[in-house]
């Protein structure tokens, strides 16, 4: 899970940043890229927030922290075509 987090993170946030740097230098005239280490350094804290968001999921998965919504819902009970009847004893304790 945090592999495939940190993947698409890393694949869309970062190119996403980078493509938008370079749209905004040349239609808006900014100056956001300032060369390779500046590409370089925006990809590292974006590969730093995907890993830690992948940790992150990791641990709500284990902890089975669950959701608001799932709290809510309460299984349906299921019926049974023999419930409200009395049973015979088996023998078994």
């Amino acid at each position: 899970m945090v592999l495939i987090t940190f993947c698409v993170v890393l694949a869309f946030g970062g190119a996403l940043w980078e493509v938008y740097e370079y749209i905004s230098d040349t239609v808006l005239g900014t100056d956001l890229t300032k060369g390779y280490a500046d590409a370089v350094g925006d990809m590292t804290a974006t590969a730093g927030g995907s890993a830690a968001g992948g940790l992150w999921l990791v641990a709500w998965a284990h902890r089975q922290w669950g959701t608001i919504r799932s709290a809510q819902v309460e299984p349906p009970v299921a019926s049974s075509p023999t419930a409200g009847t009395a049973r015979e004893p088996s023998g078994r304790p």
